[in-house]
């Protein structure tokens, strides 16, 4: 199966699920902000890497998604993940109106009202 990681590069909980995924004969191609280089995060030889053309901070999370989109498409991902809820997560959203999106991460919100949060 073909797999779409869409998570920080530079993260070694990414390179866990890249490389595990990629072990278990999936082929995996994971999608990074430019700033989040995978330098030291460990990633397996068969794992693709491709980096967003725009970062961060000059409104990448929105900005990168038709280019995101077009690099989906491209490498025929069956399936998508997105890791990290409140930036890969919209981004994600943002390129992928189609497909079923996966998203891991935590966000804090607040309880309904009336209602306490558990201890």
């Amino acid at each position: 199966m073909k797999l779409a990681i869409i998570a920080a590069a530079s993260s070694p909980h990414t390179a866990k699920w890249a490389n595990m995924l990629s072990e278990r004969g999936n082929k995996v191609t994971v999608f990074s902000l430019p700033e989040d280089k995978a330098e030291h995060a460990g990633f397996a030889s068969e794992v693709s890497i491709n980096y967003l053309g725009i970062p961060q901070v000059k409104g990448g999370i929105k900005k990168n998604a038709p280019e995101l989109k077009r690099m989906l498409a491209a490498s025929g991902s069956e399936a998508v993940c997105a890791l990290g809820a409140l930036d890969y997560g919209f981004m994600a959203m943002y390129a992928t109106r189609r497909f079923a999106v996966g998203i891991l991460g935590r966000t804090s919100h607040r309880p309904a009202k009336g209602r306490r949060r558990a201890p």
